[in-house]
């Protein structure tokens, strides 16, 4: 969100990156909108579906998105593979906190 200029040089490959100022302003709306969710999820009242819409709708989708974009179309560098990671990290907190909430009998909605 504050430096989108320099995530896209690290994160483009050179040969696709363009340095053109809609990419940039774009790819900080992406910055900002991680930020949001952020505070939504930090401000919010989780139950077990929570916890498992999330898990699923905020990791998987990008599991292909990264796979896609860093080995088949190669628009991405490897440094991308940090966003795997951190999709790795939504599904496991997040079926860590389903399987938790579940395990204490709470309610589901």
């Amino acid at each position: 969100m504050l430096f989108p200029a320099h995530v896209l040089s690290l994160g483009v490959r050179p040969e696709i990156y363009t340095e053109d100022r809609v990419t940039t302003v774009v790819f900080g709306c992406f910055g900002a909108q991680a930020v949001l969710c952020g505070l939504i999820m930090l401000l919010s009242r989780f139950t077990p579906v929570t916890f498992l819409v999330l898990g699923f709708v905020g990791s998987v989708p990008f599991f292909w998105f990264n796979y896609q974009f860093v080995y088949v179309e190669e628009i991405f560098t490897r440094w991308m593979l940090l966003d795997f990671i951190g999709n790795v990290a939504i599904l496991t907190l997040c079926a860590m906190g389903y399987f938790g909430m579940k395990r204490q009998g709470l309610k589901t909605t």
